[in-house]
C-alpha cells in the first residue's frame, strides 16, 4: 500500500482536493465533539437527537466519526509518520464499532431509551467509510476509482435517511437496518462521504465539487437546491396528506408533477446556460482568431488524430492550395523536394525542432519558411504548429554574409594592388637606372617598358579604387569617367550583345567623388547586360550615353531587354529589393546608384515598358569648373651628390633597386626594414638630410608613426613618403609634413621630389 502523496501533489486541483477534504473532515470532527460534550456530557438532548421523537447518536457513533475524520485529516498528511497514524486509525475504527456497537454505558445525564443504540447501518456507513479511505491510499484502487464506488452508497444511505426522518421518522426506524440511526449520524456520514472522494478526485464525480473553474462554481451554487428541494417538497406533500387535504394517490401524483416540472426546467435551463457558455466560447474563438490573424505567422492546431486546422488568415490563405502536410516543400540548401517522412510537417510534429524549409508561392518567388511547434493544453489538440515566412531576414543574412566576402575580396585586392605596384616600381627604377649607366642605348626599349609599367600601373590604380574610402568631391570630366566605366565593363558583356556610347566631343564637368561616378555607370551597365543575358535576347544592345539637358548632365543607360513589371518599378531602388535572388542579386546596386544620385544634389529613375526595355537615368549638376590639365612631357633625373638619405622600405627588393638607384644618381644611402632599425640608425648614424619611407612597415609602426618620432629626432630632417596604396581623404594624410610619393614612380620624379623636400623643409606637405 502505498502514501497517499503522488507526483501531482503541488497541481492546484489537488491542494484544492486536500484543503476541501481537511474542511470537512474538521466540520464532522466538531459535530461529533459538540455532541459527545455537549450532548451526552453535558446532558443537552436536542444535541443528540434534534428532535424529542429521533433516536440519538450514542456514543460508540461519535467516537467512531472521531476516529474517521482523525484518519482522513492525517492520510492527507505529507508526514509519513502522520500517515502511518491515519492507517491505524483506519484499520481500528470498524473493529472497535463492532466491539461497542451494544456495549454502550447507561450511566449518562441524557436518558437513554431502547432504541438508543448504534443502528447497523450505522455500522454499515462506518466500515464503508473506512474501506473508501483505505481504496484511495492504493494507486491501483484509486485508478479504478474504487474509492468513490465505496463511498457513493454510505452518501445514498445517508440522504435516504435524512429524508426518511424528515419525512416519516417512524416509519424509517421501524425498519430493523435503520432502527437508532439518528439524524447528526446521518449529516456525520454524508460529509465524510463526500470527504473521502474529493481527497482523490481525480476522475471522479465529485470532482466539479471542488473545481475552482465555472463549472465547480456552478456546482457548488446550485448543488443544496438540488439536496433540500425534493426533501421539502416530499415533506409538503406528506403535511398535507396528514391534514387530509389530498390523499396517498393524489400525493403522489403531485409530488411527481412537481419534480417534472422542476427537472425539465432544470434541463432547459441548463441547456440555456450550454448555449451561453458556447456562444461565449465562440466569441473568445473568434477574439483569439482575430489576434492570432495579426501575427505574421500561420497557426495550425494539430489534433490527437493528426488533422491539421488553421487557426488563423495566413494559415487559410497558405493552405488554399492544399494541406499543409501536402505542400510541396524543398531543401533550402539544393531545392530538392523533401516528401514523406522527410517532410517538415512531419519532422516538427514527430520532433518538435524547428525546421527551415522552402517553398515556391503561387506568385513565382520562392519563399523561405521556418516550421516550429509547441505543446499546448488545449482540448483534442496534441500540438499546435507555427510557420513563419522568413525570407526577408534569411536574404538579408545571405547578403550581409556577401557583402562580407566582397570586403574580405577588396581587402585582398587593395594588398595585391600594392604588391604589383611595387613590382612596377622596382622596373621603373630599373630603367631609370639602366639609361644613366648606358646612355647610348637606344630609348625605344626603354619606352615600351615605362609604357608597360604605366598600362600596369593604371590596372593596379583601378583595383584599389574598388576598395578606396569615399573621397572629396571633385571636378571630373564626365565624359572621361562614361569612357574609363565602358572599358572596365566592355569584357564582361557577351559578345552577341552590341554596347555602343554616345558622347560630346566637349568635356562636361561634374562636382562628384569621381570613383562612385566610375563604379554607378559600371553597375548601370551590368545591370542592363543581366536583363539581357537572363531575358535569353539574341540581339540585345545596351547604348549608354552623356548629354547636356537643361542646364543638368544626363547619364542614360538603355536596354533592349524585356523591361520591368509596372507594380515593381517602383521599389527597384528600395535597398534589398531584387527580382534575381536565386540568380545571385543582393538588391543594393540600384538602392546604392539612387543614395549617389542624391549625395550629389542629382536625381535617378528607371523608365521601362514591358517588351520594350528599360532606360536608367541619371542626372547630375553640371559645375563651372574644369578637369585637371595635361601633364608636361618629364624631366630629366637630377643628381642627389650632397645629399645623405635614410631609405625605409619592407620590400627587400624594391629597398635594394631604389637604394641602388639614389647611389646612382650620386646620394649617400643608409638602409631599414622596419622602423625600429630606422630609429637606431637616425640615432648611430645621423643626420640625415632626406628620409623616404614607405607607409605600411613590417612591425609596430608605421611610415607615418615613424616619420613622428624621426623628426623629433633630427628637427632639420626632410620626409618624403613613397607608398603604393591611395589615401582615401584628407584624415588619411600624413600628419608630419613631407612630400607624399605614389608608386610606381619613375627615376626623375624621384630625384625631383627628393630636391624638393630638401628645398621645402619645413613647408606643408604636398600630394604627388
Amino acid at each position: 500500500m502505498s502514501g497517499p502523496l503522488r507526483p501531482d501533489i503541488h497541481h492546484p486541483l489537488i491542494a484544492a482536493a486536500h484543503a476541501w477534504s481537511r474542511a470537512i473532515a474538521l466540520v464532522v470532527l466538531a459535530v461529533a465533539v459538540l455532541t459527545l460534550a455537549a450532548g451526552w456530557g453535558a446532558g443537552t438532548d436536542f444535541l443528540v437527537r434534534g428532535r424529542q421523537d429521533w433516536p440519538a447518536m450514542v456514543p460508540t457513533t461519535a467516537v467512531s466519526v472521531m476516529s474517521l475524520c482523525l484518519s482522513q485529516i492525517l492520510l492527507s498528511s505529507r508526514r509519513r509518520s502522520r500517515v502511518r497514524a491515519g492507517h491505524a486509525l483506519v484499520a481500528l475504527t470498524p473493529l472497535v464499532a463492532i466491539v461497542f456497537m451494544r456495549t454502550d454505558p447507561g450511566i449518562l445525564p441524557v436518558d437513554l431509551r431502547p432504541s438508543d443504540r448504534m443502528s447497523d447501518a450505522s455500522l454499515a456507513a462506518i466500515v464503508g467509510l473506512a474501506a473508501a479511505q483505505s481504496a484511495g491510499l492504493s494507486r491501483r484502487a484509486e485508478d479504478i476509482r474504487l474509492h468513490e464506488w465505496l463511498a457513493i452508497p454510505v452518501i445514498g444511505l445517508a440522504l435516504y435517511g435524512l429524508g426518511g426522518t424528515l419525512i416519516d421518522a417512524g416509519a424509517l426506524v421501524s425498519l430493523p437496518f435503520f432502527e437508532g440511526l439518528s439524524v447528526p449520524s446521518q449529516l456525520c456520514f454524508l460529509l465524510l462521504g463526500v470527504s473521502a472522494i474529493v481527497v482523490r478526485p481525480g476522475g471522479t464525480h465529485l470532482s466539479v465539487l471542488i473545481d475552482p473553474g465555472v463549472g465547480g462554481r456552478f456546482v457548488r451554487r446550485y448543488m443544496i437546491w438540488a439536496i433540500v428541494a425534493p426533501i421539502v417538497l416530499s415533506q409538503g406533500a406528506y403535511l398535507l396528506t396528514e391534514a387530509g387535504v389530498i390523499e396517498d394517490r393524489q400525493r403522489l401524483v403531485a409530488l411527481a408533477t412537481t419534480l417534472v416540472i422542476l427537472c425539465c426546467a432544470g434541463v432547459l435551463w441548463a441547456g440555456h446556460v450550454q448555449g451561453e457558455l458556447a456562444q461565449r466560447d465562440l466569441r473568445s474563438r473568434e477574439q483569439l482568431r482575430a489576434i492570432l490573424s495579426g501575427l505574421d505567422a500561420a497557426i495550425f492546431v494539430c489534433a490527437t488524430d493528426g488533422v491539421l486546422t488553421p487557426a488563423n488568415r495566413r494559415a487559410e490563405e497558405m493552405t488554399e492550395a492544399g494541406p499543409l502536410r501536402t505542400m510541396p516543400l524543398h531543401a533550402v540548401s539544393d531545392r530538392r523536394p523533401l516528401t514523406g517522412a522527410r517532410h517538415p510537417v512531419e519532422r516538427v510534429i514527430r520532433d518538435g525542432a524547428d525546421i527551415t524549409a522552402g517553398w515556391m508561392h503561387p506568385d513565382g518567388q520562392e519563399r523561405i519558411l521556418r516550421l516550429s511547434s509547441f505543446q499546448a493544453a488545449l482540448p483534442d489538440a496534441s500540438c499546435v504548429v507555427v510557420v513563419t515566412d522568413v525570407s526577408e531576414p534569411w536574404h538579408l543574412q545571405e547578403t550581409l554574409s556577401q557583402a562580407e566576402r566582397l570586403d574580405a575580396v577588396g581587402q585582398l585586392a587593395g594588398g595585391v594592388s600594392h604588391e604589383m605596384l611595387n613590382v612596377f616600381g622596382i622596373i621603373k627604377l630599373a630603367v631609370g637606372g639602366a639609361q644613366i649607366r648606358w646612355p647610348d642605348l637606344r630609348d625605344a626599349p626603354f619606352a615600351a617598358i615605362l609604357n608597360a609599367c604605366e598600362r600596369g600601373s593604371a590596372v593596379a590604380e583601378k583595383l584599389q579604387k574598388l576598395t578606396a574610402q569615399p573621397a572629396a568631391p571633385v571636378e571630373i570630366d564626365a565624359v572621361a569617367a562614361l569612357g574609363a566605366a565602358i572599358d572596365l565593363v566592355r569584357k564582361a558583356v557577351p559578345s552577341d550583345i552590341a554596347l555602343h556610347t554616345s558622347a560630346p566631343a566637349r568635356s562636361l564637368t561634374v562636382n562628384c567623388d569621381p570613383v562612385e561616378l566610375e563604379m554607378t555607370l559600371v553597375n548601370l551597365v551590368l545591370n542592363a547586360r543581366n536583363a539581357l543575358v537572363e531575358a535569353g535576347e539574341r540581339e540585345g544592345e545596351i547604348v549608354a550615353r552623356v548629354e547636356e539637358r537643361g542646364g543638368l548632365l544626363r547619364f542614360e543607360v538603355a536596354d533592349n531587354g524585356p523591361g520591368i513589371p509596372a507594380d515593381k518599378l517602383p521599389r527597384v531602388t528600395d535597398a534589398f529589393f531584387t527580382t534575381r535572388r536565386s540568380r545571385g542579386g543582393t538588391g543594393l546596386g540600384l538602392a546604392t546608384t539612387a543614395a549617389f544620385a542624391e549625395g550629389s544634389d542629382g536625381t535617378f529613375r528607371l523608365e521601362s515598358t514591358l517588351g520594350a526595355g528599360t532606360v536608367a537615368i541619371l542626372e547630375l549638376p553640371l559645375s563651372g569648373g574644369a578637369p585637371g590639365a595635361a601633364s608636361e612631357p618629364e624631366a630629366a633625373p637630377q643628381g642627389l651628390t650632397d645629399l645623405r638619405i635614410l631609405v625605409v622600405e619592407d620590400d627587400a627588393q624594391f629597398q635594394t633597386l631604389l637604394a641602388d638607384t639614389l647611389v646612382l644618381l650620386g646620394a649617400s644611402v643608409d638602409r631599414a626594414a622596419s622602423a625600429r632599425e630606422a630609429l637606431m640608425l637616425l640615432d648611430s648614424d645621423g643626420p640625415f638630410d632626406v628620409m623616404i619611407t614607405d607607409h605600411v612597415l613590417a612591425g609596430r609602426r608605421n611610415g607615418n608613426q615613424l616619420a613622428r618620432l624621426a623628426v623629433r629626432k633630427c628637427p632639420d630632417l626632410s620626409i618624403v613618403y613613397l607608398s603604393g596604396f591611395r589615401p582615401g581623404g584628407a584624415g588619411s594624410l600624413p600628419s608630419v609634413p613631407g612630400l607624399v610619393l605614389r608608386k610606381p614612380v619613375t627615376l626623375a620624379k624621384l630625384s625631383h621630389t627628393v630636391r624638393l623636400a630638401v628645398g621645402a623643409a619645413g613647408q606643408d606637405h604636398l600630394m604627388s
